[in-house]
């Protein structure tokens, strides 16, 4: 790692202040190296964690026929189904998404929002609105939503059921993911 912080009394005092500024305009660009080192090897870092996590662990576990397993130090391996995402932005892909989330016992998890657009000064008119939207002229959208986390949470459960689902149309990525459950420490 490099070294600790600097400020500019740990530089050598040169006579002239060009020299200083090129001095610490070099330790500038020389932190700027280390940090993107130091970035690219983290990100190289992460994406090895995730090829364990989301791919090779599972799929070693999957053909030995296991779901769980505990390790010398006695942390655990546990592999469980793994969903993320969230509702598609594409209108059409959006509404067969909730559609297929009606058909399949879903209704319950959507909400339902009206949406309209005032500019600037238009705040009376947003109030109006508020208190008698039919009677206001004003356009609006009805949007329907389901927060990405419930969404998640219903996909996983309709997959544990055994249900057929194609995570595609709802915007998600499933998958199974080994999580480590690490053993405690005792602490004297």
């Amino acid at each position: 790692m490099s070294e600790n912080l600097f400020n500019l009394d740990d530089c050598a005092a040169p006579q002239d202040s060009l020299a200083l500024i090129s001095e610490l305009g070099n330790r500038l660009l020389e932190e700027m190296k280390t940090v993107e080192e130091l970035e690219a090897s983290l990100r190289q870092a992460s994406e090895r964690v995730n090829n364990l996590k989301f791919k090779l662990l599972p799929d070693a576990m999957a053909s030995a026929g296991v779901a769980e397993i505990k390790l010398l130090d006695g942390s655990k391996i546990v592999v469980d189904d793994f969903v993320s995402g969230s509702l598609p932005k594409d209108s059409d892909k959006r509404s067969q998404a909730i559609r297929w989330l009606v058909e399949n016992d879903g209704l319950s998890i959507i909400k339902t929002q009206v949406v309209a657009e005032f500019g600037f000064g238009e705040r009376d008119k947003a109030l109006e609105l508020k208190r008698t939207i039919e009677k206001s002229g004003t356009p609006a959208t009805i949007v329907d939503a389901v927060h990405p986390q419930t969404l998640c949470a219903f996909v996983r459960e309709v997959l544990r059921s055994g249900k057929p689902i194609d995570p595609s149309v709802l915007g998600l990525y499933v998958g199974r993911v080994a999580k480590v459950k690490q053993a405690r420490k005792d602490v004297s």
